[in-house]
């Protein structure tokens, strides 16, 4: 298991896994309970996308079990997302 710092995932951008850019990391919800991730807030910076909620601040609320972590970015593969209604 590889580790990171909170701090240093702060700003790191989200891109699809075509690599369009979605946004950059503004915060991370977790289970209280467990500690496991649950949503990733992200500033919305590139295209529009329509899959996920937005927040009272205008990020998108992003569930972190379609995400993927990289060196340097999250990778989110779209086509697992349902699409909102």
């Amino acid at each position: 298991m590889n580790k990171k710092f909170a701090t240093r995932l702060m700003d790191m951008p989200l891109v699809t896994s075509e690599g369009t850019m979605i946004g950059r990391l503004d915060d991370i919800i977790i289970n209280d309970q467990t500690g496991d991730i649950f949503e990733l807030l992200i500033n919305p910076t590139g295209e529009k996308i329509t899959h996920f909620k937005k927040d009272v601040k205008g990020r998108y609320v992003v569930p972190y079990e379609f995400v993927k972590m990289g060196k340097d970015v999250f990778v989110i593969e779209l086509q697992r997302v349902p699409k909102l209604d």
